[in-house]
């Protein structure tokens, strides 16, 4: 092994260690490679915005050479700190070949496609305990595959999980919250799902739930029942962000969010698409539990003027920021005023 292959087998061996890609950029540097350079633009972001358009300008110039190896195998890539962390590859490609990828990057972060016929294999590979993220959207993957991802020993490091666009269904929820939640996940995807209020209510309750931060459920048929069986949840307490967006979950499932008492950590509330209305607006402007909240996107509901008001006049959310009221029905120019004396530019509507 070469001292340039031994930098590297170093780094992917102690991938949050910036010092081993500093000294690597410095080995780099003493020869005049220009990646060099560049993993030390990227490992010290702080710097002022010159080197932003050096590192631009770095990638453009030596993307190509720099992601060669790689390029029989991934699709797409993510230089992070220096290095490709994040990879697109197809399934079949990373049990065969593609292997290498594992030995030639840091890889952290990975989306696999055309998945479906191959989840017991890839559940079974050894290099995923490396990995941070794991996208397995949009892959067809119905409650016999979830299934087997819940038996993989590798994925206990998970931070990041997004399973969205799969036809989970209430089963496939089942499955995952009997099986398996990583203790370390904090951001679950399960958008369009065809989760319903079953599947929620057993991941709510799983004994091994690990306490998101992130939790996706929009396009689901959850309706108000759902919201009000995640708003009655203390399991839900570390939640920060939350979509429940085209959930159809109506007035009542804004109810049962502003009456919880286990989401007052939670910072950004999407409930675009749900049918809501002044009632709706109305019962969330007075919501002293959602003290916390940042940014609130109640895009694409029927809300009015009157609903507007309240979110504008609230002093129960006095942290809110962002407020989106897109394509509803707000229309008066009074309560556009009033919106924007509390919101700024903030506000959309």
């Amino acid at each position: 092994m070469g001292p340039e292959q031994g930098f590297i087998q170093s780094i992917i061996e102690n991938p949050d260690d910036d010092a081993v890609r500093l000294i690597f950029a410095d080995w780099l540097e003493e020869r005049d490679d220009p990646r060099g350079e560049f993993i030390r633009i990227q490992v010290k972001r702080d710097r002022p915005g010159l080197d932003e358009a050096r590192e631009t300008k770095l990638l453009g110039a030596h993307e190509k050479a720099w992601v060669a190896p790689l390029r029989p195998w991934v699709r797409e890539w993510r230089f992070v700190r220096g290095f490709v962390e994040w990879v697109r590859v197809p399934a079949e490609y990373i049990l065969g070949e593609g292997r290498k990828v594992f030995r030639l990057t840091p890889v952290r972060d990975a989306r696999f496609n055309e998945a479906t016929e191959h989840i017991a294999r890839l559940a079974a590979l050894p290099e995923l305990a490396r990995l941070r993220s794991l996208d397995l959207g949009y892959n067809l993957l119905g409650p016999k595959q979830v299934t087997r991802l819940a038996a993989s020993p590798h994925l206990a490091g998970l931070e990041n999980l997004n399973l969205a666009c799969n036809p989970l269904n209430n089963d496939g929820a089942i499955a995952l919250s009997r099986g398996w939640l990583p203790p370390r996940l904090r951001e679950l995807y399960l958008y369009r799902t065809q989760l319903g209020v079953a599947g929620l209510d057993a991941l709510l309750q799983a004994s091994c739930w690990p306490g998101f931060t992130v939790l996706d459920l929009h396009s689901n048929p959850l309706h108000a029942e759902g919201a009000g069986v995640l708003a009655r949840a203390a399991t839900v307490a570390p939640l920060v962000s939350l979509d429940l967006s085209d959930t159809h979950s109506h007035d009542g499932g804004a109810r049962a969010l502003a009456a919880s008492p286990h989401l007052g950590n939670l910072k950004y509330l999407r409930l675009a698409h749900s049918r809501l209305t002044d009632a709706g607006a109305a019962a969330l402007a007075l919501a002293r539990s959602l003290e916390a909240l940042e940014e609130l996107d109640l895009s694409g509901n029927e809300i009015g003027d009157t609903g507007a008001l309240a979110l504008a006049r609230t002093t129960a959310l006095g942290r809110l920021r962002r407020l989106h009221l897109r394509f509803n029905r707000v229309d008066g120019a009074h309560a556009r005023r009033v919106l924007r004396e509390r919101f700024g530019d903030g506000v959309s509507c």
